[in-house]
């Protein structure tokens, strides 16, 4: 990847949390906007219904403590360890 990239990476997961989830939300709805010019599909597979049944039944299994969530710091760093 370009140094340019992994600076904007790097700047982005610095954000904090709110700041973090805005932006990848602006860049979810930008690259939406862009795959429905070039492709005329106008839904990503996570914005559909079973999108959320699914984020509904994986959030369940986190409160009943059928699975253990990972904290996002622990996330993160794997993430930044991954790209580099």
């Amino acid at each position: 990847m370009s140094k340019e990239y992994k600076h904007i990476l790097e700047s982005a997961l610095a954000l904090p949390q709110n700041e973090f989830f805005a932006l990848v939300q602006a860049l979810l709805s930008k690259a939406q906007d862009k795959i429905s010019m070039e492709t005329g599909v106008s839904q990503f597979t996570w914005e559909t219904e079973e999108f959320f049944k699914e984020l509904d039944h994986r959030v369940e299994e986190v409160r009943s403590g059928k699975v253990k969530a990972v904290p996002g710091e622990d996330v993160m760093a794997k993430l930044k360890k991954r790209i580099g």
